[in-house]
Order: C-alpha cells, then sequence, then structure tokens
C-alpha cells in the first residue's frame, strides 16, 4: 500500500507559494519516477485548471532506446492532453568540447534545453520526478567525497531556476511507492538501461551500497528524508545570524577583522564564504581562518581563479593575485593609459587644467597630482615607470626607507607590491602607488585647484585600499 495519490502529494504551486493556475513545466524521461509524476499531476490539472507542458531531452548516446524514450515521452503527452517540447543532442561531443564527463554535459546540456523552453513559453516552474532514493544516492555522494552542512541537507524541494523555479514535489516519496503508484494504476514506462550498469559512482552507490545499508532495517529513504529536513532548518538559522554577522562587519573592500575574530567559528567561516570565490575549499577557509587569528597582518591565502584572501590590519579582502612584474615595464611617463598583469591594473596619466588639491596622506599615495609648471620638460622626459625592486627606497618624511617596509606600513598585500609600479626618475623613487610620494616631489605637488598638472593614478581592478588601513606612518 502506498502513501503517494494525487490528494497527498503536494501541488507544485502550492511548494512554490505561487497562484494554484501557474503553468508547469514537467521533465519527462519516460522512466517510471516522471511517467508516475506526470499521471498524478495531470490529476491535480483536472483538478485545479493548470496547463501542463512535457519536455524531453535526447542525449544522443544510446541509439534506438534512446529514440524509443523520445516516441515513448511524446506519446505520453498526447495521451494526457500536454504541449510537448523535445530538442536532440550529441552529448559525447560535448563532453569531448567542454572538457566534462559524459554524465556532467548530458546534466548541463539537458537543464540549458529545459532553461529555454521556460524562458519561451513562459513557464516559471520546472518540475522534475527526483524522489526520496535519489536524495539519499545524492547525501551519500556528497559524504563520500567530503561535505558540510548545506550538503547534507540533499537535493532542496524548491530553488531558482532560470525566470522562475525547478520544484520536486516527489522527495518525500521513496523508488518503491513510485513502483507501487505505477503498479496500481497500470501505468506503462521505459527503462534506461545504463542505470542497471555499475560503471559510475553513483550507480554503484544505488545498485551495491545502499542495498547493503537498506539490510540493516527501516525505510533509509525516508529517514534521510527527515534527517535532511531537518538540517534544512539549521542551515536557515546559520544563515539568517551569518546575514546579521555581514551586515555589521562589511568593509569597503571585504570584512572587518575584528568583528570576524570575535564571532562563532561557524559563523566566521560562513561571512568568509561571501566574499571568497564559490570554489574556494576547506583547506582555503581554515589556512585564512588560523591566519586572521593569529593577527598575520598582510599575510595572504592563495585562492582558486587567481585570486587572494588578505589579512590586513583592519580588513580581510579578496584580491587578484598578480605577483609577476610585467615584461611592459620599463615605461615612459606621458600622457595616456596603459594595462599590465592581463588588464588586471590599469596606469593612467592626464593633463589637467583645474588639478585639485591632493595634499591627504592618503590621496597623495593613490592618485597625486603634479605641478607642471613647476619642473623643467627635462625633468618629465626622465620620469618613467618601472617594477619595483628588492632593494628600492624612497625619501620618506625625512629618512631614507624601504619599500619593503613601506609596503607593509601601508597595508598593500604581498600579492600586489611586486606588480604595482613605481614612479622614478632615473632610479630615483618619486611615488609608490598606495604608499606615497617622495619627500623630493612635495614642493612639486599641486596645492589649489588653480594649478595644471598632471593627474596620475594606479588602479587596481577588484581591490582599493580602505580609508582605516595604515597610510605608511611609523608606529
Amino acid at each position: 500500500m502506498t502513501r503517494l495519490s494525487a490528494d497527498t502529494l503536494s501541488t507544485p504551486q502550492a511548494l512554490a507559494g505561487v497562484d494554484t493556475k501557474t503553468p508547469i513545466l514537467l521533465a519527462l524521461s519516460g522512466g517510471m519516477d516522471s511517467a508516475a509524476l506526470l499521471d498524478l499531476l495531470a490529476d491535480q490539472a483536472r483538478r485545479e485548471g493548470f496547463p501542463i507542458t512535457v519536455a524531453h531531452f535526447h542525449h544522443g548516446i544510446r541509439g534506438e532506446e534512446a529514440d524509443r524514450d523520445a516516441a515513448f515521452c511524446e506519446g505520453l503527452a498526447k495521451r494526457y492532453g500536454a504541449s510537448f517540447a523535445t530538442e536532440r543532442a550529441n552529448v559525447p561531443q560535448l563532453a569531448r568540447e567542454w572538457g566534462v564527463s559524459t554524465e556532467t554535459a548530458a546534466r548541463k546540456a539537458r537543464y540549458a534545453f529545459l532553461e529555454r523552453v521556460m524562458e519561451e513559453r513562459q513557464i516559471p516552474l520546472l518540475i522534475t520526478a527526483h524522489h526520496g532514493n535519489d536524495n539519499l544516492e545524492t547525501v551519500l555522494f556528497r559524504l563520500c567525497r567530503g561535505t558540510g552542512l548545506t550538503g547534507l541537507c540533499g537535493i532542496p524541494s524548491v530553488r531558482s531556476f532560470g525566470i522562475g523555479l525547478v520544484v520536486r514535489p516527489l522527495l518525500p516519496y521513496s523508488r518503491e511507492e513510485l513502483a507501487a503508484y505505477c503498479a496500481a494504476r497500470g501505468l506503462s514506462y521505459v527503462t534506461d538501461s545504463t542505470n542497471l550498469m555499475p560503471d559510475c559512482s553513483r550507480n554503484r552507490l544505488r545498485l551495491q551500497v545502499i542495498p547493503q545499508l537498506e539490510g540493516l532495517g527501516g525505510d533509509l529513504s525516508r529517514s534521510v528524508w527527515r534527517m535532511t529536513r531537518g538540517l534544512e532548518r539549521d542551515r536557515d538559522l546559520l544563515e539568517t545570524l551569518t546575514n546579521d554577522l555581514v551586515r555589521a562587519c562589511r568593509t569597503a573592500n571585504g570584512l572587518n577583522t575584528e568583528a570576524l575574530r570575535n564571532a562563532h567559528p561557524s559563523l566566521r567561516i560562513r561571512a568568509m564564504a561571501r566574499i571568497f570565490p564559490t570554489s574556494a575549499e576547506a583547506v582555503h577557509f581554515e589556512a585564512a581562518e588560523r591566519l586572521l587569528l593569529e593577527g598575520k597582518w598582510g599575510a595572504s591565502v592563495a585562492l582558486p581563479g587567481g585570486l587572494s584572501a588578505v589579512i590586513g590590519s583592519e580588513e580581510l579582502t579578496v584580491i587578484p593575485d598578480i605577483r609577476e612584474s610585467d615584461p611592459a615595464l620599463p615605461r615612459a611617463f606621458s600622457e595616456g593609459a596603459f594595462s599590465l598583469c592581463d588588464g588586471r591594473l590599469t596606469v593612467s596619466v592626464r593633463k589637467s587644467e583645474k588639478c585639485e588639491g591632493r595634499q591627504k596622506i592618503h590621496n597623495l599615495s593613490t592618485a597625486p597630482c603634479i605641478n607642471f609648471n613647476g619642473i623643467s620638460d627635462i625633468m618629465i622626459e626622465q620620469l618613467q615607470w618601472r617594477a619595483r625592486k628588492a632593494e628600492d627606497r624612497i625619501l620618506w618624511q625625512g629618512r631614507t626607507r624601504s619599500i619593503r617596509r613601506l609596503y607593509r606600513l601601508a597595508g598593500v598585500p604581498e600579492g600586489l607590491r611586486q606588480a604595482l609600479p613605481v614612479l622614478c626618475a632615473g632610479e630615483e623613487l618619486l611615488w609608490i602607488p598606495y604608499v606615497g610620494v617622495s619627500d623630493r616631489l612635495l614642493p612639486f605637488l599641486s596645492e589649489n585647484e588653480n594649478n595644471n598638472g598632471y593627474e596620475c593614478e594606479v588602479v587596481v581592478h577588484g581591490w582599493s585600499r580602505s580609508a582605516n588601513d595604515p597610510q605608511g606612518k611609523e608606529d
């Protein structure tokens, strides 16, 4: 006896919280799961009055068997009076072009097709036939690979997709209940022979591992379903608390380090995840947290995607990691703009007839304005941009200081220091971007808006120094 019927199954619209007559798009493979779901939804549609569109994606993998499935799905759509959409692709070829597994390519191409149908036909709800056993397999698969709370929550009943939502009303029910429903209703369906071959991780879980676990007793898929729903509630609470923390510790470029250090470890990691790339793994969070708690200001952690997490004295930031100096340097000082480090860093110089006064240290460090009326053409011709050198020193506040020390005092991340160009006259440093200007240049800086001058600026795309960071001052 099955619990499953059109009356006990929650309607997709109820799960999504939308109007009862909202049209739906059902992803139909022709297998037992989706055939049962179409029958259930057809009963609900007659009662509630919502239209159904059926979509079938032909993967171009199983030859005549796949052709049989496509014809079967089209026949089912006609039998139930549903609109039908289909598309065929060469998934093995796509897998080669994309450099992914056939299984990954099939999923990507299938969902792209479904998204297009939703958009073209303006259907806001996509319905899939994932059931309790699919949820069980997903949880076990993620557990084997290593996962956190979100991974243990399994397959969500509702999530954003395309122009609307994807809804999975069968998740509370097991494969056995679906089989019993099909038998009681006399429903026919097709079987994908590849699901019976233990040639991939998920199939081995389904065919070999889960039967052993079920032998221990109990309704395993239902138990895991209850567990995942409870964990979802816990996750939602943690997300709410994380939102509060992020709002409280947001800075211009990242997150306030003191607030992070004082936060609960669970919330601290979740807050970091808001600014780290989605491909970041546990090892990246653990390394950043360790440096944060040890107060390793200026230290950084390499992240996926050519990024670095930098631990500043005031904030944790994520910046492009552009450690290598650019071969385009040295370069003569002249009007115009040029890019370095594959476009991640831009240097610009422009003449201005009304160069604003920039005597504040922070402004001098990022965009000084040089009064060319006080500088000879010969000196202008001597100016050049070049890469920094380890031995570089600059006349700074009455003393000669090393560039390495000034970078540290100014809070410039290690991942940027080698890439930032410096402005020189010959070998003498005149300006270190994000640090400041040499004492020798101070007399030539525009002091009011009536002076003509060269406005200079160096911009690292994706990062700007916070005004709360040290400004190159000695302790």
